[in-house]
Formats: structure tokens, C-alpha cells, sequence
């Protein structure tokens, strides 16, 4: 799966986890912490859904604020650690 693939299925799995308006018009860039996509909550939710969608065990190193800030950070760990 290329990047804007995986960008994409990514933003999918955010977007039926968090309903919110936010989520919804997230761009890749954008801090998924500071607009509001992702709380303490939906991270854990969010990091089960990965593991679960790309039959991986995230580390808890892996989850981190910067692992996680945005739909790009977070496709560039996934590629890089997991190899999705």
C-alpha cells in the first residue's frame, strides 16, 4: 500500500472512530490533538482499530503524542516500524 493509500485508509478509520466534526476535516499535516480528532480516549480506541485493520501490535513507544500528531506522522510510523 503507497502512502496516499494508506493516508487514506488511515483517515477512514479516524473518521468512523470519531464522528466529530474535526475528524472529519482533518488534513495530513494537521495536530490531530489540537483540532480536536483525538483525545486521551480516542487514542486508545484509535491505536485498537490500527492493530486490529493492519494485523499489527503497536509498542507502547509507538504510541506517542509525535507518532500520532497527525495523518502524516502516523502513516510515516506505520510504514517505517510496521512495514504497512
Amino acid at each position: 500500500m503507497n502512502s496516499i493509500e494508506l493516508t487514506g485508509k488511515v483517515r477512514t478509520l479516524l473518521i468512523d472512530l470519531n464522528f466529530s466534526a474535526a475528524a472529519r476535516s482533518v488534513k495530513d499535516e494537521d495536530d490531530l490533538f489540537d483540532n480536536g480528532a483525538l483525545d486521551s480516549l480516542t487514542l486508545i480506541q484509535f491505536v485498537l482499530v490500527l492493530e486490529e485493520e493492519f494485523k499489527i501490535q503497536l509498542v507502547n513507544s509507538d504510541i506517542s503524542y509525535d507518532n500520532f500528531k497527525s495523518l502524516n506522522h502516523l502513516v510515516k510510523m506505520l510504514q517505517d516500524v510496521y512495514k504497512v
